[in-house]
């Protein structure tokens, strides 16, 4: 594991993301939606690439403790040679893989969806610098929640929604403005029981934070914001069950379609028949009609 001797310049590197960072909140606080969208970029990527380069001189430090391992253990005679020898040439196969695996900077934004998992790995080779695990990961938080707000601001809903989901699938399950913005992504694009799964679960997040108190002030969510939220869920779970009323009227009606083709070959109709509920048993049953 690296220390904080051997990663000298991670303190200059956050500075410089920070500072990018806040020519992109000027921008964004003057609508310059654009531009604030290319200064949290090219923090962002500043970033990652940092951290990756961080991975691999990790894989290679692994390595060459493991071999210097393996040298020390060697017994001189010809099959732990061949052995040896069959382990050292295996290695740059392993670590140029590795190598392969994270881009150049410039792809970055191309690969940043298939690399994100790769990258909440490498953040744990900052478990030995103190507290700066921690603000790596805060960073990228922050940097992923900027953009998602500021492609919802530009109507690229999808794009939003890919940027919530990044920050709940690898950084935080739990940010609550991640949660919100999504639910909101996901109803701007009419999927409304997805919109309300969301909401839900900050519904459910905003009452244990109620009965618990010793909840830190960092991570608990504004009592206008959970007032918000409690309005939300009720609406959009409305608008869920109606999405799901009309997914199962419309999957009913091609189901219709297909019955009345093939009953129609014996000059019968489905009208022939009846949809009965049982109200004991709550369960139904067909019968063909008089």
């Amino acid at each position: 594991m690296q220390t904080s001797q051997e990663i000298p310049n991670l303190v200059q590197i956050l500075s410089e993301c920070n500072d990018i960072k806040e020519r992109g909140n000027a921008f964004f606080k003057s609508r310059n939606l654009e531009s604030a969208e290319k200064e949290y970029q090219q923090a962002l990527n500043h970033l990652i690439v940092f951290i990756r380069e961080c991975y691999s001189k990790a894989v290679d430090s692994k390595a060459i403790d493991e071999s210097k391992h393996k040298q020390e253990n060697n017994v001189v005679d010809k099959s732990s040679t061949e052995e040896q020898s069959l382990n050292t040439t295996e290695q740059p196969e392993v670590l140029q893989n590795e190598r392969n695996s994270v881009p150049k900077e410039d792809d970055v934004l191309l690969t940043e969806k298939e690399s994100i998992e790769l990258l909440a790995k490498n953040l744990n080779v900052f478990e030995d610098v103190n507290s700066k695990r921690n603000d790596v990961k805060s960073l990228l938080i922050v940097l992923y929640s900027n953009l998602a707000l500021t492609y919802y601001q530009l109507s690229l809903y999808s794009r939003s929604l890919e940027y919530c989901s990044i920050i709940l699938d690898y950084l935080d399950q739990n940010h609550y403005k991640s949660l919100y913005k999504r639910s909101q992504c996901f109803e701007q694009l009419n999927n409304f029981q997805s919109s309300y799964q969301d909401m839900k679960k900050l519904n459910e997040m905003v009452i244990a934070q109620r009965e618990n108190k010793s909840v830190s002030s960092e991570n608990s969510i504004p009592d206008a914001m959970a007032k918000k939220i409690l309005e939300d869920s009720e609406r959009l779970q409305k608008k869920a069950e109606e999405e799901q009323k009309k997914q199962l009227d419309d999957m009913l009606g091609q189901l219709k379609d297909v019955g009345n083709q093939l009953l129609g070959a014996f000059g019968l109709s489905l009208d022939n028949f009846s949809l009965n509920k049982d109200p004991n048993s709550g369960g139904y049953s067909i019968s063909m009609k008089k």
